[in-house]
């Protein structure tokens, strides 16, 4: 499953023309909260590792300081690198999980 989301990725950069270049979109947001190369990330970890499809951040739009927590998930767990708040791959993976927020828990999941 992961190479398929690597392809998918691979893909995205290839059409765009340059690493994640264009708009910002939820689309986008998704592959990469899928992709293990996230941010450099020298581990095979991704948001969707802790994450399972989102599950959890479904509460996380309440949260002022949430492009901060994605930056820190990056750095940490990812063992990624400091990335720009104003670069695609981040504004979109923060409209992805944005728009957690606007689907309804399964029964049984936990919120925060």
């Amino acid at each position: 499953m992961k190479g398929h989301f690597r392809l998918l990725a691979a893909l995205t950069v290839f059409l765009s023309g340059s690493s994640y270049a264009g708009q910002s979109s939820v689309e986008l947001g998704t592959l990469l909260f899928h992709d293990p190369a996230l941010g450099g990330s020298r581990n095979e970890k991704s948001c969707n590792t802790c994450h399972p499809d989102g599950r959890g951040l479904e509460q996380a739009t309440r949260r002022s300081n949430l492009t901060e927590v994605i930056k820190s998930c990056i750095l940490g767990p990812m063992d990624g690198n400091r990335v720009d708040a104003r670069r695609v791959d981040l504004r979109s993976l923060k409209m992805f999980i944005e728009s957690l927020g606007q689907r309804k828990p399964a029964s049984g999941d936990q919120t925060e």
